[in-house]
């Protein structure tokens, strides 16, 4: 493979604005909103969580939205279907990750198929104790 080049744009800072409250905590009786500010046009923003009843045991869901909305609720059905988390070594099993993606556009390599660039940025919380 020879040298190449790509460029991204990725202009926009992106900040869960619910980092630093979202606690140890989270309810699995009601709708999750996670809002954000920024994000890059044309950027997806995934919101992922899993936790764990017992080793090996566990539900994790993947939610995705545009970067430009600002908010996603996750659906009370979903936080319903994760397992209320166990504890390891008095920690709890779960985490909660907000991540921006932004593909970059498709560009060229000698001998490749297709090539894109990509970048992200992100948050992720951990450890959680969905209850």
């Amino acid at each position: 493979m020879g040298a190449h080049n790509a460029s991204i744009n990725h202009t926009a800072s992106f900040n869960w604005t619910q980092f630093e409250t979202i606690g140890a905590n989270v309810p699995r009786s009601q709708g999750l909103v996670v809002n954000w500010t920024g994000g890059s046009p044309g950027g997806t923003v995934a919101i992922q969580g899993q936790s764990q009843s017992a080793p090996g045991v566990g539900a994790y869901f993947y939610c995705f939205a545009d970067a430009a909305a600002g908010s996603f609720t996750v659906p009370a059905a979903i936080m319903r279907a994760l397992p209320v988390s166990s504890s390891a070594f008095g920690q709890p099993s779960g985490s909660l990750s907000v991540i921006q993606f932004i593909l970059g556009s498709r560009f060229n390599i000698p001998g490749i198929d297709q090539a894109y660039g990509g970048a992200y940025d992100g948050y992720n919380v951990g450890p959680i104790n969905f209850q």
